[in-house]
């Protein structure tokens, strides 16, 4: 049994949002290919079928995830 702390699912597992900007959802992909395995973290909006923000790059460090954080940022003014 672990230690961790669990955090509460406040999502409810209800998906059904339809107000643009009150629920993103991230994700990290990665893909072999000729130059190595790029990663490409994407940011999107559950009320919209878009991808908000994303990077690509030959790494994971956490740069990476907040360039794609910083770009849905820039791209949407989120609910307060």
């Amino acid at each position: 049994m672990s230690n961790l702390a669990t955090s509460p699912h406040l999502l409810r597992r209800e998906y059904k949002f339809t107000t643009p900007n009150t629920v993103w959802l991230a994700d990290i992909t990665y893909a072999d290919n000729d130059e190595g395995w790029p990663y490409l973290p994407t940011v999107k909006g559950v009320a919209t079928p878009e991808i908000i923000g994303w990077s690509i790059e030959d790494h994971l460090r956490t740069d990476l995830c907040s360039d794609s954080l910083r770009m849905a940022l820039d791209r949407r003014n989120p609910v307060a």
